[in-house]
């Protein structure tokens, strides 16, 4: 047991000594339908859910789907597999290895992971079609992979647009937000670029 809890008492570890605070829209927003409330992620490493205009799930990297709501899902994959890539992405982070995480292999593994840290769990399962939202998201990260890895490497612009049925999608350098029918809004932050 002690040797299954080393590898994610490191991952975070790792996440908090090497994110930091965020500034501006940079982190993981949580923004509400009462403008008088907000909450902010890390600069990076973060992903964050804001539905229901009152609740916000923050996971850090791929930590932080539930393993029960994972096995609902199609295809989960190993919390192994879940600590590994958070270990990979902050190491990446690091040594400012953004090439890394632009990696369109990098981020076909990494995305489905980091994107269900943030809503594949029992209090958003509750609220939120779980199912549904997992599997726009899963195909939004088949579709759109390519684009995003030209994206992350500054080869291409930023996009939006919409996607499945009428989710709309913002792909900046390092950062993705898919949000659903209902406003709901799942952001992604793989990497914040140093200023």
């Amino acid at each position: 047991m002690a040797q299954q809890l080393l590898p994610a008492s490191a991952a975070i570890a790792l996440c908090a000594v090497f994110a930091t605070a965020a500034h501006g829209q940079e982190g993981c927003q949580c923004d509400f339908g009462d403008r008088s409330y907000s909450a902010v992620g890390t600069r990076a490493a973060c992903n964050a859910f804001v539905y229901d205009a009152k609740r916000c799930e923050v996971a850090f990297s791929s930590i932080g789907a539930s393993p029960t709501v994972m096995s609902r899902l199609p295809a989960p994959a190993s919390e192994d597999v879940a600590y590994r890539i958070a270990l990979e992405h902050v190491a990446a982070l690091k040594n400012h290895d953004y090439a890394a995480l632009s990696n369109e292999k990098f981020l076909k593994e990494a995305l489905p992971l980091l994107m269900r840290s943030a809503y594949a769990r029992e209090s958003t399962w509750k609220v939120v079609s779980v199912p549904e939202l997992d599997k726009v998201a899963m195909e939004f990260v088949e579709k759109f992979t390519p684009q995003i890895a030209a994206i992350f490497a500054g080869k291409a612009p930023s996009a939006n647009g919409t996607f499945g049925p009428d989710y709309r999608y913002q792909i900046h350098r390092g950062r993705i937000v898919l949000i659903t029918p209902k406003n709901a809004q799942l952001t992604v932050v793989v990497f914040v670029l140093d200023k």
